[in-house]
C-alpha cells in the first residue's frame, strides 16, 4: 500500500494534468485514514467523504513541490550564482562545515553505492529575526548605534536525499501530504482532549454538586447556597460545551469531517510563498524601497500554526563531504 501510494507523487510531469487513477487514489484515502484514525473505516462512505479533499490536497501539494527553484550546487560556485545559497550559508567552509555534520548526509553516504556521484535533498533552515543595533550609513556618513533588523539562518539541516532532483520532489510531495494529515490529526487529538477534559470537569462538579446537596463542605449555610449556585453554573457551560461536540457516538464521524476539511483547505493550513529581502553583507535587514541593496528570493513554506520555514533544493557532490567522525 506504501508504495502505491508513493506512485501518486511519481508521475512524470507531462502526466501531472491528468486524473489520478483510481487505484492510487483509493491508496492515498487509506494512507488519510491511517494517519489519523483507522477506526474510521467502519463508517459507510468514508471514501466517497474523502475522495475531493484527498484529490485538492494532492493537487496543492503537487503545485508546492513542483514551485521549489531547480536545485543549487552545494559549491563555492553555487554560493556565487544563488544569492539564497549565499544567503544562508555565511561561507563556503561554514556550508561544508555543516553539511559534513548532517546525519541525513552521513547516513546516506554509509549506503551509497557510487560516492563518486551527487545526492540531491532538500535544505531545511530556519530563519530569524532580531532587532538591535549596529553600523549603517545614513546620508552617506557611516553611524553607530542606527536601528536595524538583522537576520539570521541557523538549524541547517537536509530532508529527502536522492539520486535526483525529481525522485527527492517526488518524495517532497509524499512529505508535505503527510504534514497535511499531521495537521488533521492534531486537530482530531485537540478535540479529543477537549471532550475528555470537560468530561472529567463534568464529572467533579457533579461530586461537587451531590455532597453541597447532602450538606457537606462549609459552615455557612449562605456559602452553601451560592456555592451550588456557582457549580450548577459551571456545570450547565461544561454540559452545553459537551452537547456542542456531539454525542459520543458521533466522534468517528465528526474525525472525519474534520479530515475532510483540513485536506479540502489544505492551502489555508499549509502553503509555499515566494519572500524577496534585501539583506546586506552583514544580515541587515534593509527595506523594499533601498533599491542598492538587491532583493534576495528566498521561498519558504508557512502553516496554520504559525511557523515559517526556508526551503532550498541542493545538489551535493559525494566526494567533495568529508562526514564528521570519519
Amino acid at each position: 500500500m506504501f508504495k502505491l501510494f508513493s506512485s501518486i507523487f511519481g508521475l512524470p510531469d507531462k502526466e501531472q494534468g491528468t486524473a489520478i487513477p483510481e487505484s492510487l487514489l483509493k491508496a492515498a484515502i487509506e494512507r488519510a485514514l491511517d494517519g489519523t484514525d483507522p477506526r474510521m473505516r467502519i463508517l459507510p462512505g468514508y471514501a466517497k467523504t474523502l475522495r475531493e479533499p484527498v484529490i485538492h490536497a494532492i493537487e496543492h501539494v503537487i503545485a508546492m513541490v513542483d514551485a521549489l527553484p531547480p536545485a543549487v550546487p552545494a559549491s563555492k560556485e553555487g554560493r556565487d550564482t544563488s544569492a539564497v545559497l549565499g544567503a544562508v550559508f555565511t561561507s563556503t567552509p561554514r556550508m561544508k562545515q555543516i553539511l559534513d555534520s548532517d546525519s541525513t548526509l552521513r547516513e546516506y553516504l554509509s549506503s551509497a553505492a557510487d560516492e563518486s556521484g551527487c545526492t540531491t535533498g532538500l535544505l531545511v533552515v530556519e530563519r530569524n529575526e532580531k532587532r538591535g543595533f549596529g553600523y549603517a550609513v545614513v546620508d552617506d556618513q557611516l553611524m553607530n548605534d542606527v536601528q536595524q533588523v538583522t537576520v539570521s539562518f541557523d538549524e541547517h539541516r537536509l530532508v529527502d536525499l536522492s539520486t535526483n532532483e525529481e525522485e527527492t520532489r517526488r518524495l517532497l510531495r509524499r512529505r508535505a501530504f503527510d504534514y497535511l494529515l499531521s495537521i488533521a490529526l492534531a486537530h482530531v487529538t485537540e478535540q479529543q482532549d477537549e471532550r475528555e477534559k470537560l468530561t472529567q470537569q463534568r464529572a467533579l462538579l457533579r461530586v461537587k454538586l451531590d455532597i453541597l446537596q447532602k450538606g457537606g463542605s462549609g459552615f455557612s449555610r449562605d456559602m452553601g447556597v451560592q456555592d451550588r449556585a456557582a457549580l450548577q453554573t459551571r456545570l450547565e457551560e461544561v454540559e452545553t460545551q459537551l452537547a456542542a461536540l456531539g454525542p459520543v457516538h458521533e466522534v468517528l464521524q465528526n474525525n472525519l469531517a474534520i479530515v475532510a476539511t483540513v485536506l479540502g483547505d489544505a492551502e489555508k493550513h499549509f502553503w509555499g510563498e515566494e519572500k524577496n529581502l534585501r539583506l546586506d553583507q552583514h544580515y541587515a535587514l534593509h527595506n523594499d524601497g533601498d533599491t542598492a541593496v538587491p532583493a534576495i528570493p528566498f521561498r519558504d513554506v508557512c502553516d496554520s500554526n504559525g511557523r515559517r520555514i526556508t526551503l532550498l533544493l541542493l545538489s551535493i557532490a559525494l566526494s567533495s563531504t568529508t562526514p564528521s567522525g570519519q
